[in-house]
């Protein structure tokens, strides 16, 4: 990788690191199948002095659904189950209704018609709040709330796209079944083995290498160390453990040599079957089997996915037909990785950084962030970055209210219940003034 993309992206990368002095986080890129860039940036412990590595140890959540439904692929194969057959053919206990039935299909492509039950969230919540009261102590609990879930249903089987976690731990649950070997048991030996990961499997006790990340969280200006989100029922949806290295290795497949897998199956994981119902900077996008694929990015297909634990993020995307790859871990959830991943992605592909929607909303939050008042200093106006979001808060007579700040076809507009208020900059004097209705604001600090 040359000096003038690595210095473009480490500063990319230092920007997004800015607003969270604990953040850490490790990427590697591919190109043509081998790795050509690779590197940590901060620290992976509490103390902050242990720099992290692309060898690091982090949850890479819902990173783990495709390789969850490449397991079911592979037991395809040996003629051991189809995605055509019923969920209940192997799972007698879940009675998820629907006409038809609902079908493994479904469930790998989030076509379930059942709305999210809130499992993941409420594990990951308990780990990190030890008050809280303890749920899902077995599976049959699990069953019990899944089968009571499933009375929401809003969609018949296969018609509507709802992001379902639940639904990918009982996948998991038919690969163990299937297999006689137990989730865990039979992706350590069919897929992460073959493909050479062997710093990637599940369960907490693997957090105790020498390399792997602390988690912790920020609760007001309190740092404080929390225990890992490590439950069996989020095993199959998004428990893999793993590292830089070992996804690059993974992802390596998809875009250089399919072995040890068929290239048909890898093909038919990363096949579009359903669109994606949540608008993207980049236009529309589908569901494959475990994968996300954006179909027009910038010229090519873009198959990528994300992942979130409440105590580390990751995301790994790839460019099948310029062989290019990339795979990030981070410790934080202020870390955009999605958006990382893409900057990534888009420098390797000769594409302004100007062009990217977030990398423009994010200058104009840099360029914009302060306070502002009216000619007469009877209206307040202060602009100031949450998270990945710009926020305007008016203040008159007393009274406070705050709103989000969108970025839309290149105009900024503040958000007011289901109006868009636009934003007119007005550049006088050396300095940038703000048209807001009837007001002109001018910075004060």
């Amino acid at each position: 990788m040359d000096d003038a993309w690595s210095g473009r992206f480490e500063s990319f990368v230092s920007r997004q690191l800015q607003g969270d002095p604990n953040a850490c986080l490790a990427i590697g890129v591919l190109s043509g199948g081998e790795l050509v860039y690779s590197k940590g940036f901060g620290y992976r412990d509490f103390s902050l002095t242990k720099p992290v590595t692309d060898r690091t140890l982090f949850g890479v959540g819902s990173v783990t659904k495709s390789i969850t439904a490449l397991s079911l692929l592979l037991l395809e194969g040996e003629g051991r189950l189809s995605v055509e057959d019923p969920v209940s053919e192997y799972l007698p206990e879940y009675v998820l209704g629907g006409s038809g039935g609902v079908r493994i299909k479904h469930l790998l492509t989030h076509t379930s018609g059942i709305p999210a039950l809130g499992v993941a969230e409420t594990i990951i919540e308990e780990k990190v709040k030890s008050d809280r009261k303890r749920r899902f102590r077995d599976r049959s609990e699990f069953v019990e709330w899944v089968n009571r879930g499933a009375l929401e249903r809003v969609a018949a089987p296969g018609e509507k796209f709802l992001y379902w976690n639940e639904g990918y731990t009982i996948l998991g649950e038919i690969v163990g079944k299937v297999s006689s070997l137990g989730y865990s048991e039979f992706v350590g030996r069919r897929v992460l083995t073959p493909l050479g990961m062997s710093r990637s499997g599940f369960g907490v006790s693997m957090l105790s290498d020498d390399d792997s990340m602390e988690p912790y969280v920020v609760d007001g200006k309190r740092k404080m160390r929390v225990g890992f989100p490590d439950h069996p029922l989020l095993y199959a949806a998004g428990g893999l453990i793993s590292c830089v290295r070992d996804l690059l290795r993974y992802i390596g497949v998809f875009i250089a040599d399919p072995q040890p897998f068929e290239k048909k199956l890898l093909e038919r994981l990363v096949a579009p079957h359903v669109k994606c119902g949540l608008p993207t900077p980049f236009g529309d996008e589908y569901y494959g089997y475990g994968w996300v694929v954006n179909q027009d990015f910038y010229g090519h297909t873009l198959v990528y996915h994300s992942g979130n634990i409440g105590v580390s993020t990751a995301y790994v995307g790839f460019i099948p037909e310029a062989k290019i790859g990339v795979a990030l871990v981070s410790n934080s959830e202020n870390i955009h990785t999605a958006y990382v991943g893409a900057f990534a992605l888009t420098q390797l592909l000769g594409i302004e950084e100007e062009s990217l929607p977030f990398v423009r909303y994010q200058r104009l939050i840099d360029t914009l962030s302060g306070v502002y008042e009216n000619f007469s200093g009877t209206v307040k106006l202060e602009l100031r970055q949450a998270g990945s979001m710009l926020y305007a808060s008016f203040s008159q007579e007393g009274a406070t209210q705050t709103f989000p700040v969108v970025l839309e076809d290149g105009n900024l507009s503040v958000v007011v219940g289901v109006e868009r208020i636009p934003i007119e900059l007005i550049s006088a004097l050396g300095r940038v003034d703000l048209l807001i209705e009837r007001n002109r604001f001018h910075r004060v600090s």
